[in-house]
């Protein structure tokens, strides 16, 4: 995400980003947004970033798309599905909990 995130900061600027990177969104259709880490709040719950820029990767996709969200929009997605217990372990050693979200709902009209 490192590299990911340099190349953003050059287009956009010096924002507060969290940058991810999803290697599967090509064969599920989805992206993953990490919550918890080992019991502990991470990820979607944690980061102070305004900004989330999710870089597709995989067959269809080779880094060549970011999408880029408002944080709180990320959140009022996600947090509906958190609270339902829609969470799937991911990550190494699947210790990661993530919500898997369809791409499409990322581009769906907000209440933000």
């Amino acid at each position: 995400g490192q590299i990911a995130e340099q190349q953003l900061r050059e287009i956009l600027g010096d924002i507060t980003l969290e940058v991810k990177r999803d290697f599967l969104v090509s064969a599920t259709g989805n992206v993953a947004i990490e919550y918890e880490y080992r019991g502990t709040p991470s990820g979607i719950h944690v980061t102070t970033s305004k900004w989330w820029a999710i870089v597709l990767d995989g067959d269809s996709f080779t880094s060549d798309v970011i999408v880029v969200i408002k944080t709180a929009r990320l959140r009022q997605l996600v947090e509906p599905l958190i609270r339902d217990g829609k969470g799937k372990p991911g990550g190494d050693n699947l210790w990661t909990k993530v919500i898997c979200l369809p791409l499409n709902d990322l581009l769906k009209p907000s209440d933000l």
